[in-house]
């Protein structure tokens, strides 16, 4: 999947969502598979463009939180530390 951000985007901390629905099995009830992802993204650009509130939403609380078996580091760049 490619997304392009805009390129006046103003900083901040954005959460990007998509879902694909695979209909194979969608003849049968609760036969619809659903697969969300989303993407925490962290804009530190100067740009002044806000997206629409229209499309936004909130989310109150923590969710559902599931605990980590172990500790997991994703290295994206740089250095390991």
């Amino acid at each position: 999947m490619k997304i392009q951000l805009p390129s006046n985007l103003a900083p901040g901390n954005y959460f990007v969502c998509h879902e694909i629905i695979a209909l194979h099995l969608a003849t049968s009830l609760s036969g619809a598979e659903f697969y969300p992802a989303c993407l925490q993204l962290m804009v530190g650009a100067s740009g002044t463009e806000v997206p629409d509130p229209s499309g936004l939403v909130s989310f109150v609380g923590k969710g559902l939180v599931y605990p980590q078996p172990m500790e997991e580091r994703l290295y994206i760049t740089g250095n390991r530390t």
